[in-house]
């Protein structure tokens, strides 16, 4: 671990925003705790059905049914930690040896029940999103958990603490008219949930099942939005989001997935749909620049996605399951052109779900938000690939296409009877398996058959979240290709990569430890703000960045408890937030986002490597409306810089 130096530089005699000068800060080691773990079962698949894969372990956690999984890496000794959770309710696991996951805590359905449940049945909690710097697990709770249904369950989340991950705590249950995911939004200050929820429920429309064919709309399922900045006391704003997401209908919204970019992407039926969250951006519906929050995002581009097989519209035809934004460029198509889309699909195996690669060429204009019946919009399929046919498929059973990640030009997603899939994407009109780990089902075997639903690259593994099985360990045995960028999804809070390599040879030197952040002598200014006029004022100032760490990490933080994330005159605050950004030659596509608390920084900028010299771009904006009354003097902020890393 490294020590590190503190400087601090205050400038308040400027109209506009002032910066601090950089801190080196790190975490502490946190003390190493009995790796004894709890009764766990290994259910050894002595029958798989692999290629290029490695089976490394099993564990049934709760009792073996897993229908997602997070990670949150503690640092220290105490280090990275694996969230499963599913019927049984929430387990919990050390990775400190990653091959084979140790099963150390729970939170089990019995716990939590609350009034009027009737079993001990928590039902999934798809996409399970975690906050990994106040160390909390968000489980989304489906009305047809402990013995609700669709008429009379109970939707929402629950908030676990799990700052000891041995011991974790419930802090609150808060109903949700949804609950079959839920996504961390804005550095999961805020809550977006979607899914079924309970049919009386204002807002929402339950006459989406049964499905009936594409022309006869159903109404739908929106996304609720919900503020947990206090999370003992969350709070649903009372209008949903991603309404008419169905040339002009409400339609079932079934995940949220975050990119790099900081833009939320909603998916669904009728497509996959992204919103800009935080910063003024033109509004191409409402045909103006605005500041995008949480609540009242801003279109950003996508729309319905097309049919693989266009005689097949009923409901699944049209019905996204989840997606992923890929910010890289892959092959001839440009950086941030393409989606992967599952299709998800529960029928039979021969027709039972496709990934989809659209382009969003087209689509940044609202396009997708002003599709009707009679003049209908439709993003471009640029490939599609499903595992009919293809080595080691199964020919029956439910086959249904579900979650994946992706690293670098290589993806892995679960395909519930068709199990994990590793797919080369450098191609993306022509995607190919090139790796596969099916457990089937053999009458009288020991074995538990699979039932695959989620599938997670993580520092250098493969975890599937099962539904019969509990967790799969495996290693990919082939060659990821492309650029690892970190691994992505759900709120892409985290996402880093892991490098390792090793040498021989008979000379060496040694590097000392170093980070450093030295920012520009040239404290940045907005200038002068002009009451009366609605206007975003932009300011830019320069970081130099040396690291040998394995990682770094830039992050932002107002220290200050007036106005926090606020310029401040004295005893008045700027009513809309300063936002921030960093750029670099490798990076330019980053996203304008809030300036937080010392609590909850702003993770500005990482490296996936050791850099030196690295010249960064600081840049500032801050939305000021027509009606804001501005008090004569200087605006001002110190803001503090932390140059970070978890790989010394």
């Amino acid at each position: 671990m490294y020590g590190g130096n503190r400087t601090t530089r205050r400038v308040k005699a400027l109209t506009g925003a002032c910066l601090a000068a950089g801190t080196l800060a790190f975490g502490g080691a946190t003390a190493a705790r009995a790796q004894t773990g709890l009764p766990d079962t290994h259910n050894i698949p002595t029958n798989a059905v692999a290629d290029h894969v490695t089976f490394m372990d099993n564990s049934r956690g709760t009792n073996g049914n897993m229908a997602a999984a997070n990670f949150i890496d503690y640092g220290g000794s105490l280090g990275d930690f694996m969230f499963g959770d599913g019927t049984g309710g929430l387990s919990i696991w050390s990775l400190n040896d990653p091959a084979h996951p140790l099963y150390v805590a729970n939170v089990t359905a019995a716990q939590l029940r609350v009034a009027g449940d009737t079993q001990d049945r928590f039902y999934e909690g798809e996409n399970m999103t975690v906050d990994p710097k106040r160390k909390l697990v968000i489980l989304s709770r489906d009305p047809r958990g402990f013995g609700g249904e669709l008429a009379t369950g109970q939707s929402g989340f629950y908030v676990i603490d799990v700052k000891d991950p041995y011991n974790p705590k419930i802090v609150t249950f808060h109903s949700v008219p949804a609950g079959h995911t839920a996504t961390c939004i804005n550095d999961c200050q805020y809550l977006w949930s979607v899914g079924p929820y309970q049919t009386g429920t204002p807002g929402n429309n339950p006459d989406w099942f049964p499905q009936k064919p594409y022309e006869q709309k159903r109404g739908g399922v929106p996304i609720w939005v919900t503020d947990i900045s206090d999370p003992a006391h969350p709070y649903t704003y009372p209008t949903p989001l991603d309404t008419a997401r169905f040339d002009g209908e409400t339609g079932y919204v079934h995940s949220v997935d975050v990119d790099r970019n900081g833009v939320a992407w909603a998916s669904g039926e009728g497509g996959v749909r992204g919103y800009y969250t935080v910063g003024t951006h033109y509004d191409p519906v409402k045909q103006v620049n605005r500041v995008a929050t949480a609540y009242d995002p801003i279109p950003y581009a996508g729309g319905t996605t097309p049919l693989v097989n266009p005689s097949q519209d009923n409901f699944f035809g049209y019905f996204d399951h989840n997606a992923q934004h890929i910010t890289q460029k892959v092959g001839d198509h440009p950086a941030g052109d393409l989606l992967y889309v599952t299709n998800e699909n529960i029928i039979a195996c021969s027709v039972a779900g496709e990934l989809k690669v659209v382009s969003l060429a087209g689509s940044y204009n609202g396009q997708g938000w002003n599709s009707t019946p009679q003049n209908p919009f439709r993003l471009n399929l640029v490939g599609h690939w499903s595992p009919w046919g293809k080595p080691g498929s199964a020919t029956t059973g439910n086959c249904s296409a579900h979650w994946f990640t992706v690293n670098g030009n290589t993806l892995v997603q679960a395909w519930y009877g068709q199990g994990t899939r590793f797919l080369d994407m450098s191609d993306p009109a022509n995607p190919t398996q090139v790796g596969y780990f099916r457990v089937p089902r053999e009458q009288g075997s020991p074995v538990t058959a699979g039932s695959a639903s989620a599938a997670y690259w993580h520092n250098g593994y493969v975890y599937v979240a099962d539904y019969n099985r509990g967790i799969d360990t495996l290693k990919f045995d082939g060659t990821i290709t492309g650029t690892p960028d970190g691994v992505c999804w759900g709120s892409c809070d985290g996402a880093k990569v892991t490098y390792t390599g090793t040498a021989d040879g008979g000379i060496g030197g040694s590097v000392p430890a170093t980070l450093s952040l030295t920012l520009g002598g040239t404290a940045p200014s907005f200038g002068n703000f002009t009451p009366g006029i609605d206007k975003t004022y932009d300011a830019t100032g320069t970081a130099n960045v040396i690291s040998t760490a394995g990682d770094a990490l830039l992050s932002v933080a107002d220290p200050s408890s007036t106005a926090t994330g606020h310029l401040v005159n004295g005893a008045f605050s700027l009513p809309d937030p300063l936002t921030a950004r960093a750029r670099n030659a490798v990076t330019q596509g980053t996203a304008f986002n809030n300036v937080g608390s010392s609590a909850s920084p702003l993770n500005l900028l990482m490296w996936n490597a050791p850099v030196s010299n690295d010249a960064v771009s600081l840049d500032f904006r801050q939305h000021i409306g027509a009606n804001d009354a501005l008090r004569t003097g200087n605006y001002s902020k110190t803001l503090t810089f932390t140059l970070s890393t978890t790989s010394p």
